[in-house]
């Protein structure tokens, strides 16, 4: 009897550790509350539905939570995650309650979070005018309830805003504003936002320099730093803007950074990005292999984010109504609908993958027949001037060598047969011999092949400036070294044009030639102090200037570039840049 009554005394002891053990492991509402909010927060930008399912979980917990705050969290969570699965209608229908709600209440700091929202989904749509509205609003509280923190953050809308209506000078103002008031508070994240704001502002007016300058100091915040994702969308953005400048050793740079982050965040989005700006780079530089292999990988994840978005859409939407009991609607989507079109999304995408190395393959061989009529145009144009250099070559040396002697003859004839007696036909025999010579030397240099270029270019220097009233100083020194025959020549003509054009159409007083070697390549400068001109104009004319287009010409068979400067009453600065490898 005792060791019966033992053994239930045992018994019940161990039921009782048993069931005080599982009083003790279960949570209190407040606690579960809370590990489901941090769920959710971390699983919303990677598992939307898992999300919204922690979150619903949140919301039957309410009845046992008396705080008003709490039926804040899953409320604005709850349109959170459903703007996430595109159901945009129930996520704003829950927004525009809370927002009647709290400005009831006259809750500034509540309001201004809603409208942020509310504001970003009206400006995602392209319905700036709703979104700035609704931000003026929300500041207009703030500024009563003395929340100056959070106008910081508003002012930053109301300025996108700005930029989205068309007004870009207005936005700058505000961005650059609230960029030096959030650096005044110390508030980095704002002023990290405000930065890129900026950034992106300048990219959209196409002035890339200036976006440049607004992103690249965003690489030393410790708030993009602290942030895979951030780090990643940064470097992405740079990578783009570079592209933009076709600067493509920056864009490669950037955009391998780019790669390592947004690979470690796993965002499929931003990947698909840097495979399409991978694509361009590698298009524009003529890797058309490479550029086909990352244009296949932006389509495949473009793709798969599409179909996954889909589902998550479906998933979601089946949740949310299931909490509300709809499941009938539901049931009516037609499973095999969904396949089908998945299948003639997937055979569209093939369809357009096929068009486009159809596009590529034409674009190619359209590129390769244009350079090769551009070596053809090029060997012409250098045979061109080559024969136009001999011939003139000839005709000068006759003009000197036959007519000029033949002139001497004649003069000395004359002044047998008439002593000094005709002195006017002896003036005239000199001035028709001076004027022979001058044909000669203009149609071919000869002091060129005997001085050298350096003082062939001073003795036409002091030429010009003892004819026209025009001071033209040269300093040329060494550049004989390093030229060869054909380069002295068409340097020479380019310098003569120049001249000639500072005489003739830019009124000049005073023209400078200068030469300098910089590393491997030779940079000869012509400068004058003349009416200058607008060069698109020039080479928009229907009949454009030869003069400039035989200048150019003739650098561009010495393998050479020539960069013209020249603005109305600035003066006008040709920059000669030859390899020096090519030129000896």
């Amino acid at each position: 009897m005792i060791h019966c009554n033992r053994s239930a005394f045992y018994g019940l002891v161990v039921v009782l550790m048993f069931l005080s053990k599982g009083i003790l492991a279960q949570e209190s509402p407040v606690k579960r509350f809370k590990k489901l909010d941090s769920l959710s927060s971390v699983s919303l930008d990677h598992e939307p539905v898992v999300a919204l399912n922690q979150i619903l979980e949140m919301e039957k917990l309410l009845p046992s939570l008396p705080a008003d705050s709490f039926a804040y969290i899953v409320q604005f969570k709850k349109a959170g995650a459903l703007r996430v699965l595109d159901q945009f209608d129930e996520s704003i229908e829950i927004w525009y309650d809370m927002l009647r709600t709290y400005e009831k209440k006259e809750d500034a700091k509540k309001v201004a979070a809603i409208v942020d929202e509310l504001g970003l989904h009206f400006f995602n749509i392209g319905e700036y005018a709703k979104a700035l509205e609704l931000f003026e609003r929300a500041k207009k509280l703030c500024l009563q309830k003395k929340y100056y923190a959070d106008t910081l953050k508003l002012n930053m809308e109301i300025a996108i805003q700005h930029a989205g209506l068309g007004d870009f000078q207005k936005s700058i103002r505000m961005l650059e504003q609230n960029i030096t008031n959030a650096k005044k508070e110390g508030d980095e994240i704002t002023w990290a936002h405000g930065m890129d704001n900026l950034s992106n502002v300048y990219h959209e007016m196409q002035d890339y320099e200036k976006s440049l300058k607004y992103q690249i100091p965003l690489l030393q915040s410790t708030y993009i730093q602290s942030s895979t994702y951030l780090k990643g969308a940064v470097y992405q953005h740079l990578a783009e803007t570079y592209l933009q400048l076709k600067d493509f050793n920056n864009a490669q740079k950037y955009l391998d950074s780019a790669f390592v982050y947004i690979t470690k965040y796993n965002s499929k989005d931003w990947l698909f990005e840097c495979h399409k700006t991978q694509y361009q780079i590698y298009k524009n530089s003529g890797k058309y292999k490479e550029a086909l292999f990352h244009h296949e990988q932006f389509i495949n994840l473009k793709d798969s984010v599409f179909t996954e978005s889909f589902e998550n859409k479906l998933t979601g939407l089946s949740s949310l109504y299931e909490l509300e009991h709809k499941q009938a609607k539901i049931e009516k989507l037609d499973f095999q609908h969904k396949v089908s079109s998945i299948k003639i999304q997937r055979l569209t995408l093939g369809i357009i993958s096929a068009l486009l190395l159809a596009v590529l393959v034409y674009l190619y061989l359209v590129y390769r027949h244009k350079k090769q009529d551009e070596i053809r145009t090029r060997n012409f144009t250098k045979t061109l001037l080559m024969t136009q250099e001999n011939e003139r070559k000839r005709i000068a040396a006759e003009l000197h060598d036959s007519i000029g002697q033949n002139i001497l003859f004649i003069k000395n004839q004359v002044k047998k047969i008439s002593g000094d007696t005709e002195k006017n036909l002896n003036q005239t025999i000199d001035e028709t011999l001076a004027e022979v010579r001058n044909i000669s030397k203009d149609l071919f240099p000869t002091h060129l092949e005997k001085l050298g270029l350096e003082k062939s270019v001073h003795v036409l220097s002091e030429q010009i400036s003892g004819e026209f009233s025009l001071f033209v100083s040269s300093d040329l020194s060494g550049i004989d070294e390093v030229t060869n025959k054909n380069t002295k020549i068409n340097i020479f003509r380019v310098i003569q044009e120049f001249i000639n054009n500072s005489v003739k159409h830019a009124n000049a007083s005073a023209v400078r030639i200068t030469s300098e070697v910089v590393g491997k390549t030779l940079k000869v400068i012509l400068q004058d102090n003349g009416s200058g001109f607008n060069l698109e104009t020039a080479r928009q004319k229907s009949n454009p200037s030869v003069g400039l287009f035989s200048m150019e010409e003739r650098i561009h068979l010495l393998n050479g570039s020539i960069l013209m400067v020249s603005e109305q009453q600035s003066g006008t600065t040709f920059t000669i840049s030859l390899p020096l490898d090519l030129q000896k």
